[in-house]
């Protein structure tokens, strides 16, 4: 119905995001809006919220097959499943919905005709969880934030150029119960899952491009930095793109049991830096740590400066987003400045692009397969 009501609008018609005239409760007392968010006039034509959904794009890792996943979100679809089950595939063939369960029982019946080059490769990617599946999604789209420094609403006029390009893509969650996997003892394949996810962030992103992006799946979800950082930089030095600057924001919640709070992230530079000396990659790498900068103003600045150019903003997403049918995760109930995806979606357009309203799904161009 979203879809079908932004594409009866005239393409010329407009409407304005603004805090003026509006107001909220506030402990209890009502108080004008623009009072904490401005009084800017963030104005949006319709042609640009059209585009805005036929932007967005599936990138799938070459560790998961386009016709297995194809066959997987149909099912999942039919089953009206929003968020996605914590277990391994095994577990789950044996207790997931109906057409679900089908269709996994289909796939173990004949791998070869969903992209498995062989029963054992399905046999080792069937012990796998959702999660980890999840990880080896990612979903980019056009995104117009509409808020600037202070958090106020930004004065925006229709035409600017200063749509993002969100790249949605997300951790092992549940990393802490991994390990038990076969061949993941110590995380090898949760390395391998990231590194590939890294490399198709940076590849959707292009030549030239800028990349920015926060810590991803650290603090409350328990990674660790050689499995994470580790792939990032791997993905680096492998990745085929030449990006202007990669500029990350390392900083995160603590992780349980360590001292890590994103100052890791520099010492690892620092090691690859003298494993590869002088290596372009590496040296176009700006650490933010220290700085405390806020990664979305970064992203803001930036594009204000390149307006020509691509600048890339990641967000550390959840597989319920990636691989399920969610967009925006708890952005109702959740203090948005500690959460990525909430912040996201609760600032900008991102939670338009419901997979149902975008089309991707329809359209198998739209759905591309990364070669590793």
């Amino acid at each position: 119905a979203i879809r079908k009501g932004v594409y009866s609008h005239s393409k010329e018609e407009v409407i304005h995001i603004t805090a003026m005239g509006k107001e909220c409760q506030l402990r209890g007392q009502t108080v004008a809006m623009d009072a904490c968010y401005g009084t800017g006039v963030y104005a949006l034509s319709y042609e640009e919220i059209q585009q805005m959904l036929e932007s967005q794009k599936i990138y799938l890792s070459p560790l998961i097959p386009k016709a297995f996943y194809v066959g997987l979100k149909e099912a999942m679809g039919q089953d009206a499943l929003v968020e996605i089950p914590s277990k391994t595939l095994k577990k789950l063939s044996a207790h997931a919905s109906p057409n679900l369960m089908r269709f996994l029982n289909a796939v173990s019946a004949d791998p070869l005709s969903f992209g498995f080059t062989s029963s054992s490769q399905y046999e080792q990617f069937s012990s796998l969880t959702l999660y980890q599946l999840g990880a080896m999604v990612v979903k980019t789209e056009d995104y117009y934030c509409f808020t600037g420094d202070g958090y106020q609403i930004a004065d925006r006029n229709v035409g600017e150029k200063d749509q993002l390009l969100l790249i949605n893509a997300c951790g092992i969650r549940g990393f802490h119960t991994t390990h038990h996997i076969a061949g993941n003892e110590n995380h090898e394949i949760d390395r391998t899952i990231m590194k590939e996810t890294f490399k198709i962030a940076m590849e959707s992103i292009g030549d030239g491009g800028f990349y920015t992006l926060p810590a991803l799946g650290m603090g409350v979800w328990g990674g660790t930095p050689d499995v994470y950082w580790g792939a990032f930089f791997d993905a680096v030095l492998e990745t085929k793109v030449n990006l202007e600057n990669i500029i990350v924001c390392p900083g995160h919640q603590k992780t349980p049991g360590t001292n890590f709070i994103g100052q890791e992230f520099g010492e690892m530079l620092a090691q690859y830096k003298k494993a590869h000396p002088n290596h372009p990659k590496l040296e176009r790498i700006v650490n933010l740590f220290h700085y405390k900068t806020d990664v979305v103003l970064v992203a803001k600045h930036l594009k204000a400066q390149f307006p020509d150019r691509v600048v890339a903003l990641q967000n550390a997403s959840d597989p319920d987003v990636t691989l399920g049918y969610h967009v925006g995760e708890y952005v109702n109930n959740l203090s948005h400045p500690s959460t990525t995806e909430e912040n996201y979606s609760a600032i900008g357009s991102n939670c338009l692009n419901f997979e149902r309203h975008t089309g991707v799904l329809n359209n198998s161009l739209r759905i591309i397969q990364h070669d590793a």
